[in-house]
């Protein structure tokens, strides 16, 4: 019930704020965006930290990760614009069964993430009306937590830390009209 309870609410604040939200930032300084992404490869490196290069180098391939997110833009002078966004993603892979006194238990692996970043743009000056071509870098947090499951109970995760870290980012947005933009973007 709590979870509808922030919908509801979110819905609400986006309606009352549309007056303010544009796609683009000549008519206004405030922009939103929501945003979906499909990672089709990648790794997640069980000890990076480590001094031995076989444990370092150690990782499960997590493809098909879909993610979710919201990105906040506001207008800070011609050129800068100031963001700040999440993303939610959560992936699981199934590797496979475990016998245990007779009983086959499955076995599902995987993670749990949200990163939250600021992000300080830089729109330059090449950008056109329809095109606006930036780069960008800042700082982040990230949550995260391991999610382990046999059968039907999950693994208490006791070792989750938070990190943090810097990110760099280079996109363009086309303008469709004053509501709608398409944005590609690197991280």
């Amino acid at each position: 019930m709590k979870q509808y309870k922030i919908i509801i609410t979110f819905l609400i604040s986006l309606f009352v704020f549309s007056t303010y939200i544009s796609a683009q930032y000549e008519n206004s300084n405030f922009g939103i965006a929501f945003n979906y992404s499909y990672t089709t490869s990648s790794k997640l490196f069980l000890f990076p930290n480590a001094q031995d290069p076989i444990l370092r180098n150690q990782n499960i391939e997590m493809d098909g990760v879909n993610s979710y997110g919201v990105d906040i833009r506001y207008r800070i002078s011609e050129p800068l614009i100031v963001g700040l966004s999440a993303e939610y993603l959560k992936n699981t892979k199934n590797h496979g069964e475990f016998s245990v006194g007779g009983f086959i238990i499955p076995i599902d692996d995987g993670f749990e993430l949200i990163p939250v970043e600021l992000t300080l743009y830089y729109v330059v000056p090449f950008s056109t009306e329809k095109f606006k071509f930036y780069m960008g870098g800042g700082a982040g947090i990230y949550f995260g937590r391991h999610i382990r499951n046999f059968s039907d109970v999950s693994v208490s995760d006791i070792g989750s830390e938070t990190a943090y870290g810097i990110q760099v980012a280079t996109g363009m947005d086309y303008i469709a009209n004053e509501f709608i933009s398409l944005r590609a973007e690197m991280r």
